[in-house]
């Protein structure tokens, strides 16, 4: 069944694009007057929120689209910015819509690009609009989604959703033809995991759903976790031993996650540094908190935020001790300093906020990852990793 607000932002799409589409117009926003809404852009959600031109922007003398919430009372269910244009240009395509975004106060306020494909006959195309990777930053970023146009589709619809107080800011939008709309043949069949293999892939499933879920990084928040469930399971697998089992995980989440520790069972768990940097003014903690499973969907009564707090006594608290089986346990840090720029320590590198398919074997379509958990760490806990390719 789709959600209230799916089917609220389908139906105002399909009203605003009936008669002949266009082309797509001003995603550079120098159309217009400041304090209007962008020509060619529109926004279609309920009274308290507002879209308007601004020259409020990464560059001087440039200008951008700000959508914001003004109202009283708490938003719901969402600020949404959109455009639509016809598709018939883009057909039998893989296309890339990219922005440029910041939002303002972090964490409690969260933006996503969302990008759909609607073909003939009502029927939905592609769909992404970044639920399991919000743009939580207040730094301006480029993020991206890429998709296959159908061949039977009929328009395409870009924009940027904002949930909670605040703003969000958008510039630099392009959409881009970049290749032709092709699957991939299947290259390797599915078959049983046995033995050492399933106990590495075990080991994943659960560091898996403690980094995704309790790791407070500014990386891990906005990592594309299905693309990172794919990859994972081809890096990991064929690992020989605990030792070698160690040394992959650790070295996979390193860029999601570069406080995490990875060590053989056997051995004595490795020191992490808990005290603040030496310059530590004007320092926050940071961890998240969750009422439930949070996914972002619209109306739910579940939510997962992360928090801020100041910090105690200069020290972290002391991680969270996992045992992954396969004979590794891990040291998982549930929460972190941060300061203006982010969490520490600062990504020399930020990840891709989207990933790409496999670099061989098996391109999957598709891939659907879950998590599942009887309790938080701390206590015990059964996790896994579902993820379904066709």
């Amino acid at each position: 069944m789709k959600s209230p607000m799916f089917v609220w932002v389908l139906l105002a799409a399909v009203c605003l694009t009936a008669g002949t589409l266009p082309a797509q117009i001003n995603l550079d926003f120098k159309e217009g007057q400041l304090g209007d809404v962008p020509k060619g852009w529109a926004l279609t959600t309920p009274k308290g929120y507002s879209a308007k031109l601004t020259d409020q922007c990464s560059q001087p003398q440039s200008r951008c689209a700000v959508l914001r919430w003004e109202g009283q009372k708490t938003p719901e269910p969402s600020g949404n910015l959109l455009q639509t244009f016809d598709a018939a240009p883009y057909r039998n395509k893989s296309v890339r819509f990219r922005a440029s975004v910041r939002v303002d106060s972090p964490p409690d306020v969260r933006a996503q690009l969302w990008f759909r494909v609607d073909r003939a006959k009502q029927q939905m195309g592609f769909l992404d609009n970044m639920a399991n990777r919000p743009i939580l930053s207040p730094r301006w970023a480029s993020y991206e989604i890429v998709g296959d146009i159908d061949p039977d589709a009929e328009r395409i619809v870009i924009g940027m959703m904002l949930f909670g107080r605040g703003a969000a800011y958008i510039e630099g939008v392009s959409v881009e033809v970049v290749g032709n709309s092709e699957i991939a043949p299947v290259l390797e069949r599915s078959r049983p995991l046995a033995g050492r293999g399933l106990e590495n892939l075990t080991a994943f499933a659960r560091l898996f759903g403690y980094v995704r879920h309790f790791h407070p990084s500014d990386e891990a928040a906005a990592a594309d976790w299905d693309a990172l469930a794919i990859s994972g399971v081809r890096a990991i697998e064929d690992a020989k031993d605990p030792a070698e089992l160690a040394k992959k995980l650790e070295a996979f989440f390193q860029p999601v996650a570069a406080t995490l520790r990875v060590f053989p069972a056997s051995q004595a768990p490795p020191q992490i540094d808990l005290q603040a940097p030496a310059a530590g003014a004007g320092l926050k903690l940071i961890a998240w908190r969750h009422r439930g499973f949070g996914s972002g969907a619209a109306r739910s009564i579940y939510r997962s935020e992360r928090v801020t707090s100041p910090p105690d006594g200069g020290k972290l608290p002391a991680p969270f001790a996992a045992d992954l089986g396969g004979g590794v346990k891990a040291l998982v840090p549930l929460a972190l300093f941060a300061d203006a720029q982010g969490t520490l320590p600062h990504a020399a590198t930020p990840p891709a906020t989207k990933g790409g398919p496999p670099s061989s074997g098996t391109q999957p379509t598709t891939a659907r990852c879950a998590w599942r958990t009887s309790s938080s760490p701390g206590t015990s806990s059964s996790t896994s990793i579902r993820t379904s390719m066709w």
